[in-house]
């Protein structure tokens, strides 16, 4: 198995959509509560701040633009990335130190499912229409809807990922 899919560029977009997801269900949970100001939100944590826009539906839903969100440490322009997400809000997470870094390494793993997906061409609905149960599965792209780490996998070595996860497509056996 290669990591071309651990690219820059792929990466970025996972970081950005997973602080998304993170933002919407931990504030929908009411774990975190963000600010409103003039043009959007605000979230403090620690030195860090985040600012993004967002439609509010019934029952506290948040759909959070992700193109919107933007980071600063100090008050300068950071880079949105999910393993510093969770580690500046870890308390009011309420992931304590000792559960951290096995919550980070699900993160790393969440992080590293969604690059793969995202190298991977869409398949459109006439595709999937005829597909197999493999490549359906394969083709799902967001995983549970409300886990913010849903492709933790812990213990999974590349050729056990590339082996089992669903998202490539292998056959079991």
């Amino acid at each position: 198995m290669t990591t071309e899919h651990l690219n820059p560029d792929t990466w970025a977009v996972a970081n950005r959509a997973l602080v998304r997801k993170a933002l919407a269900e931990f504030i929908h949970e009411r774990i975190l509560e963000p600010v409103a100001t003039g043009n959007g939100y605000q979230l403090s944590g620690g030195t860090s701040q985040y600012t993004f826009t967002a439609k509010l539906y019934p029952l506290n839903h948040w759909e959070v633009d992700a193109a919107s969100i933007e980071r600063f440490v100090d008050g300068q322009a950071a880079p949105v990335d999910a393993l510093d997400f969770i580690t500046e809000f870890h308390q009011q997470l309420g992931i304590g130190a000792e559960m951290l870094p096995v919550y980070l390494e699900e993160i790393s793993s969440t992080l590293a499912s969604a690059s793969y997906k995202l190298s991977k061409p869409d398949l459109t609905a006439s595709d999937l229409v005829a597909a197999d149960f493999q490549t359906i599965e394969a083709a799902m792209t967001e995983g549970h809807p409300c886990f913010v780490a849903n492709n933790g996998r812990l213990g999974f070595g590349a050729t056990d990922y590339r082996a089992f996860a669903p998202e490539t497509g292998k056959p079991c056996g």
